[in-house]
């Protein structure tokens, strides 16, 4: 058998990591992630935290890679301070996300992959109000109602669906237009008949914005 080490075995052979590696190959590594806030709502920021422990010890170097479903999320990059990487996501769709943190290694430290963290989205909710724009007249002649819907925070993203409009539980009216705004209004006019009625403005919500009703606006017309 040849006296001469190889150059990994050399180097190995002069730091304390390798006494626990019989075979001389780099010491394992564990990955954790973490993520805060879980639940969250559509638009929130989410923060995945992955820290490495284990290895050659010390401050360990390499990069991190985050996926979502087995998917590369494009987040990540080179461990910081304590060990740690972190992956900012702002565009999480409602649903469950099984996220995991992959660990590349070092020249001294071999890769890890963490645990299956399941991030749990919600849609985020709205406000729906509904305003008078003209004032309460005589019967025949015109009203114009109007209607804001927002995004409740911490949620955030742009409006799509539409409003209907309603008199007391019958609809007078409906934006055929989508929002597409963080905030926007849309307007109808009617010619209601004489009488105490109750008007509210219903939003149809979407696929990451939760409907939403406005509080009953009364109205009277001679």
């Amino acid at each position: 058998m040849s006296r001469k080490l190889s150059a990994f075995a050399f180097a190995c052979a002069l730091t304390a990591a390798c006494f626990d590696s019989p075979t001389g190959a780099p010491p394992p590594t564990g990955t954790l992630l973490t993520s805060s806030p879980n639940p969250s709502v559509f638009g929130q920021v989410v923060i995945f935290t992955a820290t490495v422990s284990g290895g050659s010890g010390g401050a360990l170097s390499g990069a991190m890679l985050f996926s979502d479903a087995g998917l590369d999320t494009n987040c990540g990059g080179p461990l910081g301070n304590a060990n740690t990487s972190l992956c900012f996501a702002v565009t999480l769709a409602p649903g469950i996300h099984p996220f995991q943190a992959n660990y590349l290694g070092d020249a001294n430290s071999l890769s890890s992959t963490s645990n299956v963290l399941n991030q749990a989205v919600n849609m985020a909710a709205t406000t729906t109000s509904i305003v008078l724009t003209t004032p309460q007249s005589q019967a025949g002649t015109p009203l114009t109602l109007s209607a804001t819907v927002t995004v409740n925070p911490p949620g955030a993203g742009a409006l799509s669906g539409f409003v209907t409009f309603k008199s007391d539980t019958s609809i007078v009216a409906t934006c055929s237009r989508a929002i597409v705004n963080s905030q926007s209004g849309c307007s109808a006019t009617i010619t209601p008949a004489p009488g105490m009625q109750t008007f509210t403005a219903q939003y149809s919500g979407d696929v990451d914005l939760e409907a939403s009703s406005s509080i009953g606006l009364p109205v009277t017309v001679q």
